[in-house]
């Protein structure tokens, strides 16, 4: 029996992960991303090493995007469009969003969602304060969140107070209480911008790696620079 490293879950159930396979003493073949070249645990007579990617192709691939900010609204939701209206595959894109903000004075402070909404042409109204109004202010969000693409399937959310925020890794820690079973993960600040296709391209350049424990980690452009590199 092979020995186990431990399990990992996949948003649904626990699996085994058995350990790798021993370097071959000869230079292995090159390896072929294709369907029938899957993962080492359930092909025991692949012994290549790395192991190498399984994937059915970029267009097939469903990426989880954890976006965590900070009375950052506006500014996410920005990011939130773009993130969308970029990808080659939108609808195979799924979003975690961790909100800190001011729950008490969300005028003031409004949501990433709130603001992606408005974007895409969805608006909550402006409602009286009190008690008395509280259900039709929550009617009237439910309406524009059913409304507004991609809210209510793709874009899951956890929102706090802001007075209870501990640093930007606590906040990212809450990323796995809305990871679900998509095959990627990506990790991105609230003020970011992406290049036509970038789901593509993303994983494409992880399939390069040969291997299907790579990780990829870059630190972007702003956008001034992003510019002066783009005009030459």
């Amino acid at each position: 029996m092979e020995p186990k490293y431990g399990q990992v879950f996949d948003g649904t159930s626990f699996e085994s992960v058995l350990s790798p396979p021993k370097l071959p003493h000869k230079k292995h073949d090159p390896i072929v991303l294709d369907n029938t070249n899957t993962n080492t645990n359930n092909n025991k007579s692949n012994n290549q090493y790395p192991i190498p990617p399984h994937s059915n192709g970029p267009a097939k691939s469903t990426i989880f995007v954890s976006i965590p900010h900070f009375r950052d609204g506006k500014r996410c939701g920005q990011t939130l469009q773009r993130l969308f209206a970029t990808a080659a595959h939108p609808d195979r894109v799924h979003v975690g969003l961790i909100e800190q903000t001011d729950t008490e004075h969300p005028q003031d402070d409004p949501t990433c969602l709130d603001e992606y909404c408005k974007l895409m042409g969805f608006e909550t109204k402006d409602h009286p304060p009190g008690v008395a109004h509280k259900g039709e202010k929550q009617a009237d969000r439910d309406a524009v969140r059913k409304a507004c693409p991609r809210a209510e399937k793709q874009i899951r959310t956890l929102r706090f107070h802001h007075l209870a925020s501990k640093g930007p890794v606590y906040a990212r820690s809450f990323a796995r209480k809305l990871l679900g079973n998509e095959e990627f993960c990506m990790e991105i600040d609230a003020a970011m911008d992406f290049v036509e296709g970038w789901d593509v391209k993303v994983v494409g350049q992880w399939q390069m790696t040969g291997n299907e424990y790579g990780v990829l980690s870059a630190l972007p452009f702003s956008l001034k620079d992003r510019e002066r590199v783009e005009s030459g």
